[in-house]
Formats: C-alpha cells, structure tokens, sequence
C-alpha cells in the first residue's frame, strides 16, 4: 500500500521527532498490525536524539503497550477520547501526513482509510505541529 509505505518511509528518516495523532484505538491498532508501531519501538531504542510523541485514544491493550514504550525517555504519550475522524503524522516539523477515516470497523489501512495527503509545505505541516505540540 502506497500510503503505508510513505509512512514507514517518513518515520525511518526522522531525525529530531515524531508527532502522531491517532483518530481511535483501531487506528493505532491497525498501524499495530501493519509493524509501524514496532518501527516507532525501533527507533526509540535506536536513535535517542528523536523524540515520539503519541496522542491516541486508549483501551486496555493499548494501555499496556505504552506504557511499555514509555519506559524508554524517547516516547511520550497521551491519552484522549475519540474526537476526530483524522490521524496525522509529522514528522521533524517538515513532513506530515493527514488520514481521513473512512470506515473505523476495517481491518487494513487500506480499507479504512478515506482520503490521506501528504505535505511538505512548512506553513501546513507546521500547523499540524501547532495541534500536537
């Protein structure tokens, strides 16, 4: 998947940090499944200098994951209600990707999500900074 891969691609070139909004526990649970989120674990354990912040609805599995992530100094999450049909990527304050949510009781990436885009235009990415900061 076209969009899966920027993503993957966008977290691998981070250098300072990693912002990420995700719309609901099956949106984080679906990047779960694809390896995003143990690409994140990667580069946490690897690259100290890149910050992780995570905003992203909770359930138990969740839960439990960051707060095994949160042990290493690099990660930092928070936790919402569901407010937004949207997850967002930034990445280093010069990339970022919007997902539009489609259908949230699909399996794949692919099948829920609607509309994705991806900007490097600095004015755009950093007011998505703006909101995850």
């Amino acid at each position: 998947m076209e969009l899966q891969t920027k993503v993957v691609e966008l977290l691998r070139i981070a250098k300072k940090e990693i912002l990420i909004i995700f719309s609901t526990s099956n949106a984080f649970h679906r990047q779960e499944r694809t390896g995003s989120i143990q690409t994140l674990k990667e580069i946490g354990d690897t690259r100290h200098g890149v910050k992780i912040k995570v905003l992203t609805p909770k359930d138990e599995k969740i839960e439990e994951l960051c707060y095994e992530l949160a042990r290493n100094p690099n990660f930092h999450f928070r936790f919402m209600d569901p407010i937004s049909q949207v997850s967002i990527l930034v990445i280093d304050k010069r990339f970022s990707i919007v997902a539009e949510l489609r259908d949230d009781y699909k399996h794949t990436v692919a099948e829920a999500i609607g509309l994705a885009t991806y900007s490097n235009s600095i004015p755009t990415v950093l007011a998505y900074t703006t909101i995850l900061t």
